[in-house]
């Protein structure tokens, strides 16, 4: 649970948010001074040691595969080793592809409520005798990657300028001296693919151009019926940006009496409850596949359907990624930088993802809604996603 799940669930005002924050920041970097008494390693391999940091979410991180690619390429695997530091959550997914040598997982829970975990991971780091550290994030979290920068002991250590958009102004000023070069980012909001881009152009890839991200699963997947299918995934990393579980119901409906197509309902195990709800509200048939499959099962069941339609989560990332026809139910949050996708060259054969959304004029709020919310209800810009509209664009790939 983030500050903002709190700040809905309990009724939290700024004041008190800031006081929260201001208390675990100086916890933590009192606490991370700590490593400042050990002997940072020293180099042993006869390849250069590459740090990369990256604990984003599961979408962030397969959106990111693009960058990650260039990245090989500028560093490459006879002269560098390049070792990941990963949100657990992906870690193992990451850890099957070929461009990272080493993965270290990081639980993010436990990294910044429990001192002695955090103590023994930041000081796994340090000893490991890394030279050079790359930050890609953009919008950093002060007790995140900054930290790992501050203490992993790497000669060089290399972010771009990013924004403020995780962390209080003061906690950016602060942690930014932590690095040893920002490159310079462009104002404004550009889509992560092409942000991506110009940070690895300034790094030395200079011919490097966004393109979609691309994955290849392992093992192809199925669903118990034998005809072709379609996934609907309703969650979401905060419920607010679920698109109304009886729409996806009456969507589901309509897939099957236009195509008859069976469905698999997909997402995390935390959201079980949507599949009951979605399930009771449709005769349309539907394989509940609902927390219960890996990261790298997901990618093979998504490869072989043949639509997905998702909320804007890391469904529609890894849809992309696997060139699987893709249509998102988009709010306005952060419009623009994820989603729609944006591409600076194309790549034959894989389709862009279609986002599905409502205008307002209040997009651009990060997900700080101005508009009162209960319960399970979804912010207004998701709400108002009408089932017609998403099954026009739906209707407009089938004919393609």
């Amino acid at each position: 649970m983030n500050l903002k799940d709190l700040q809905y669930k309990y009724g939290l005002n700024e004041t008190t948010i800031d006081i929260i924050v201001w208390i675990h920041s100086l916890y933590v970097y009192l606490f991370d001074a700590l490593l400042y008494l050990v002997p940072k390693g020293s180099k042993t391999a006869h390849r250069h040691k590459l740090l990369v940091i990256k604990l984003d979410a599961i979408g962030d991180f397969i959106l990111w595969l693009d960058f990650a690619r260039g990245l090989r390429k500028l560093y490459p695997a006879e002269t560098y080793e390049v070792t990941l530091v990963a949100n657990q959550a992906w870690g193992d997914f990451a850890a099957g592809i070929p461009w990272f040598d080493v993965v270290i997982p990081i639980d993010r829970m436990r990294f910044i409520l429990n001192p002695f975990y955090r103590f023994r991971t930041l000081l796994e780091i340090r000893r490991q005798g890394f030279e050079i550290l790359i930050d890609p994030t953009f919008s950093r979290e002060f007790q995140f990657s900054p930290a790992v920068a501050r203490v992993c002991g790497a000669a060089r250590r290399i972010a771009q300028q990013g924004d403020d958009g995780n962390q209080r102004l003061w906690q950016k000023k602060l942690s930014d001296g932590w690095y040893d070069q920002l490159f310079s980012s462009s104002p404004g909001i550009i889509m992560e693919l092409q942000r991506n881009a110009e940070f690895l152009r300034a790094l030395g890839a200079v011919d490097f151009k966004a393109r979609l991200p691309e994955y290849k699963a392992k093992t192809a997947g199925k669903i118990a019926g034998k005809k072709p299918y379609y996934i609907l995934f309703p969650g979401a990393s905060w419920d607010k940006k679920q698109w109304p579980v009886e729409n996806f119901s009456a969507l589901a409906t309509r897939i099957h009496q236009a195509t008859g197509w069976e469905g698999a309902l997909c997402g995390g195990a935390d959201e079980m409850y949507l599949s009951r709800q979605i399930l009771e509200a449709t005769d349309a048939p539907l394989e509940d596949r609902i927390g219960q499959t890996s990261l790298e099962e997901l990618a093979g069941l998504i490869t072989s359907a043949q639509l997905l339609v998702t909320n804007d989560t890391s469904a529609v990332h890894l849809g992309a990624a696997v060139a699987t026809r893709t249509v998102c139910i988009l709010g306005g949050g952060q419009f623009g930088r994820f989603l729609p996708y944006q591409v600076d060259e194309e790549t034959p054969g894989r389709p862009l993802p279609l986002a599905v959304w409502r205008n307002m004029d209040c997009f651009g709020c990060n997900w700080q809604c101005i508009y009162p919310l209960d319960g399970r209800q979804a912010v207004p810009c998701i709400a108002g996603v009408s089932v017609e509209k998403v099954w026009q664009v739906i209707l407009e790939n089938l004919e393609e």
